[in-house]
């Protein structure tokens, strides 16, 4: 049997569970203006060191906006920063597959609202059918020039519209934060030759399924594309563990 060392907590790390539970409660609120610094260190009974320590972890995560004179209010969700989300993708060796799987649940929900669209708003619909064709055609433009960094900025695109439909604030800041890792995802991938004409394919086989109206064949089309995708990175990272 193996135990378990338990660790103290630090005066920061109560504190940090302390304003987490404020914020869960809503005793804090988006929007609120945080107490001073002098309330919450005689209400908390701690020092200022520990205090301004906390407070700065939780401006970092994009909790909180220090204003400086005028003090700190709390931020609403959709703002927790960028670089958070990025460490969290970079510290973490097999991040490129956790990402495909996010992927495939954001861009599964595209793909129906797309279809429901279809029905709703005709005009909505076709706009943003040319859209996607648009970014086809830059990615297939791109590899005829031999342009790597476009070709994947417009595979990037295309997949972000059908994020952007979904019109989740959540989706649309992830998405864009974890820029820098889907591209590199992407670039992976399509490492090889066959693999970018394969990819340009299944695009525009997606799209064609989406102007049919076929949501069952679109969706079926979009899985097996992110489901391959997905195995090429894992097989990719367990080789790069066994060398």
């Amino acid at each position: 049997m193996h135990y378990k060392t338990v660790k103290q907590l630090t005066v920061v790390d109560q504190l940090m569970a302390l304003l987490k539970d404020m914020f869960l409660s809503g005793d804090l609120k988006p929007g609120d203006k945080m107490p001073s610094e002098s309330e919450l260190a005689s209400h908390f009974g701690i020092g200022r060191n520990s205090l301004r320590e906390t407070l700065k972890i939780f401006q970092f995560l994009g909790v909180i906006e220090v204003l400086g004179a005028k003090g700190s209010i709390v931020q609403n969700s959709e703002n927790i920063t960028n670089e958070a989300l990025t460490w969290t993708s970079l510290i973490r060796g097999n991040e490129f597959t956790s990402i495909v799987e996010l992927r495939m649940v954001m861009e599964q929900q595209g793909i129906w609202k797309l279809i429901e669209l279809r029905k709703n708003d005709s005009d909505e619909f076709s706009k943003i059918i040319v859209d996607l064709q648009s970014e086809i055609n830059n990615m297939d433009t791109s590899l005829k020039n031999n342009d790597e960094g476009s070709r994947v900025q417009a595979d990037y695109r295309f997949h972000g519209i059908l994020i952007h439909i979904c019109n989740n604030k959540a989706f649309n800041t992830l998405y864009e934060t974890l820029h820098a890792v889907t591209i590199d995802e992407m670039k992976v991938y399509q490492s090889e030759l066959h693999q970018k004409n394969s990819t340009i394919g299944k695009h525009t086989n997606l799209l064609k399924a989406l102007k049919e109206n076929d949501f069952k064949f679109a969706s079926t089309l979009f899985r097996e594309h992110i489901g391959e995708l997905y195995e090429h990175l894992n097989n990719k990272y367990i080789s790069a563990i066994e060398i």
